[in-house]
Parts: C-alpha cells; structure tokens; sequence
C-alpha cells in the first residue's frame, strides 16, 4: 500500500469476525466459485487427457502389429523385436497406472495428476533403453506414440500450474481439519473445566473435615482423660531415659577394659593362659557383646571372677599394656570387684522394667488411648487425601493451561490461513 493508500485506508482488507461454528459456512461460500471453475477446468482437461490414452492405446496396438524388416544388421534386428515387445507391454502398463479416476473432487483430481504425472516420467525413465532399441527401426510408429506421451504430460503440466495457482480451494479441507480440531479442544478443555470442579469441591470438602478433625483433636487433649493417658506417655519416655542411663553408666564402667580383654581373650585361645575363676564362654560372651553379657549377670559374680583371672593375667606380665592403659584397667578391674552390681544397676534395671510394664499395660487397657488413635489416625487420613486432592488440584490446573495455550496457537494458525484464504483479515471468536 502507498503512503496516500495508508492515510486514506485505500485498499484496506476487509474485516470478518466470524464464531468457530461459522468458520466452514465461511470458507465454503468464499471458495464456492472459484472450486466449480476449476473442477469444471479440470474435468475438461482429463476429457482430454482419456481420449489421449485412447489414442495412445491404439498406437501400442498399431507398434505391436508393426513388422521389423528383415534387411540390415541381423542383430540389431532381433534386439529390436525383443524391445518392441517389451515396449509395448511397458506402454500398457504405463496407460493403465495413469487411467483418469471418476471423481468431482477437486483435491482427489489434484492428487491423480501429481502423482500420474510422476509416474509418467518415472516410466519413461526407467524404459529408456528399450525405447531406443525399438525406434532404431520402428521410428515413425514410436514417434506417434512419443507425440501423445508428450500431449499427455503437457496437459498434466498444466494442470499442475492450474492447480498451483488455486492453492487456496484445497485450503478448505485443512481449515475444516483445524475447525475441528479446535473444537475437539474446546470440548476436552470444557470436559476438564467440570473435572477441575468436583476436584474444587472435594478439595474444599476434605479442608473442611481436616479442620473439624484438627478442632477435635484440640477438645480432646484439653480433658482430663487425656491429660492422665499423656502423663503415661511422659513417665514411659522417662523410664526410658533412665534405662539409657543406667547402660551408658555400666558401659562406662567396664569400657577402658575393652583392650586388655580383648588381648586376654587371644591368650586363651592360643592357650597361653588358663583362666582359674571365670568361663571361656562368659569371655567370648563379653567379647561379643559385653552389655548382653552383663545383664545375664545380675549380681556381678561372673564378670567378677573375670576380673581376678584378668588382674592374674596382667600381674603374670601376660598382657602387654602401656603404662597408662595398664594402670587404668587394673584400676577398673579392682573398682569392679569392690561394686555392689544388684544393689547399684539390675535393681534399678529391674524396679524401671516393672514400672514400664504397668504402664504398657494401662496403656494398652484404656479407651482413652485407643480414641486418641483413631483421632490421629483419621486426620492423617483427611491430611493424606487433601494433599493427594491439591496434587490433583494443579495438575488439572496445567493440564487445562496447556490445552489453552494450544487451542490459541490453532485459532492464530486458522485465523492466518483464513485470512490469506479469503484475503480479508479474520478473527475467530472460541465460542
């Protein structure tokens, strides 16, 4: 447009709104002359191209029935009467594969004449040699039946040219392929739009018993009964507590013999020691698992007759220590014999075990306990299905962001194809 056409808006386009569910009326009515001149054209056309074939059957007839002549190169005479035979059945072929359709579609009608077209010169190609051979002494019956191929293939070759400058008759049939594809996608995006709310409703549901079932629990640990169940539940983690205690303070204990019993354990079993007081086996027990041992032992006899046999062995210069090292096990080893072990650990440990056990078993007696579990079990419930819900929630969220983002793009594609297809400029509205 010229800078007078732009200020006066000469040679402006046309501006069409149309509905979705108007686009094909739209683009039917647009193309309606211009698709009958053409299939009129075109039919006219293949008219011609079936009495060509016509002619050109009656030619490979006439090339058959044609007599090579015996005079001149004997050899070159029988290649010829090989060729023409090959030449005429090739020709037949040829006929046959590019014969016109009966059809009043445009884009069928297209379709036929690229492809014949193509197989026309892939044909021929293929055939050159033969050809050759066969006009070398058939020239002038093959020359009839070159002029028709040719006629043939000029009236294909302006029919694609025809066709080619019409590109936008076949533009119906992709514009009412993307029509409906849009409105594939409107009634899935619809379909998923009344998904998203029952998933809303259940979501705000589900919110809803998750805050009754909070407000519950709340009630609940406010009563006495609770209190009294919670009290239960304290004491038990402070038996706990103590019953590490008391383990870590044994352990504590006997810990800086680990080494020297360990060494008096390698002399037994070389039998480079006899233990006089204690057992091999209450020293591999030791060994092992020096706590299990130990409460096996509730009076300490056991561990202390170890004692003596250990304080032997390293008196005998048997187990080789560092100074310090040695110093501080005969230490423990004598701290151990002088210890009161029931007095000061298991009936403790015992007293803990009995009191733990009372407790497990008013526990395990009283409603309080079990309504409290069944109220912490039906909020993890309503926790677990609100979040299953959300998740949901928004994925239906980018699901239906997505199937708008590609509804736009296919109204953007179709309003530009409508728009060079009518020459006007086009806008759809997604009713």
């Amino acid at each position: 447009m010229g800078f007078l056409g732009r200020i006066f808006g000469i040679g402006k386009k046309k501006q069409v709104s149309l509905k979705i569910s108007e686009v094909e009326a739209f683009a039917e009515e647009t193309i309606a002359e211009k698709r009958k001149a053409l299939l009129l054209d075109s039919k006219k056309r293949l008219s011609e191209v079936k009495h060509l074939l016509l002619v050109l059957n009656d030619a490979i007839e006439g090339l058959e029935a044609a007599e090579v002549s015996e005079d001149g190169n004997a050899r070159l005479k029988r290649v010829a009467r090989t060729s023409k035979a090959s030449v005429a059945r090739k020709l037949r072929s040829l006929a046959k594969k590019i014969s016109v359709p009966s059809t009043s579609d445009p884009g069928k009608i297209r379709e036929f004449v690229f492809s014949a077209r193509g197989i026309l010169q892939k044909e021929l190609v293929a055939s050159y040699k033969s050809l050759a051979y066969t006009g070398l002494v058939l020239k002038e019956k093959l020359g009839v039946i070159g002029e028709k191929v040719d006629e043939i293939d000029r009236v294909f070759a302006e029919m694609q040219k025809m066709f080619d400058e019409n590109k936008n008759v076949f533009e119906h049939e992709t514009i009412r392929q993307k029509t409906d594809e849009i409105k594939l996608a409107l009634q899935r995006i619809s379909a998923e739009k009344e998904g998203l709310k029952e998933i809303n409703s259940s979501a705000r549901k589900l919110a809803g018993e998750k805050e009754k079932s909070s407000s519950e629990i709340a009630e609940f640990r406010e009563s006495g009964e609770f209190s009294a169940l919670n009290a239960l539940r304290q004491r038990k983690d402070e038996i706990s507590g103590e019953q590490r205690a008391l383990n870590e303070r044994l352990l504590s204990l006997v810990s800086p013999l680990s080494k020297p019993l360990k060494k008096l354990m390698a002399l037994v079993e070389r039998k480079e020691f006899f233990l006089e007081n204690s057992s091999p086996d209450f020293l591999k027990a030791v060994d092992s698992d020096i706590l299990r041992a130990l409460k096996g032992d509730p009076s300490g006899e056991k561990l202390k007759k170890l004692m003596r046999d250990l304080l032997n062995a390293m008196a005998r210069g048997k187990i080789e220590l560092k100074d310090k090292i040695s110093e501080k096990a005969g230490e423990t080893a004598n701290r151990v014999l002088a210890i009161d072990f029931m007095g000061e650990f298991f009936w403790k440990e015992n007293e803990l075990q009995k009191e733990l056990r009372e407790i497990d078993k008013k526990i395990a007696s009283n409603d309080v306990e079990k309504r409290a579990k069944f109220l912490e079990q039906k909020q993890q419930m309503f926790e677990k299905n609100l979040a299953q819900t959300l998740k949901l929630q928004e994925e239906k969220k980018a699901l239906l962001n997505e199937l708008n983002e590609n509804t736009i793009s296919l109204k953007n594609e179709l309003e530009k194809r409508l728009s060079g297809f009518s020459d006007s400029n086009v806008s759809v509205a997604l009713d």
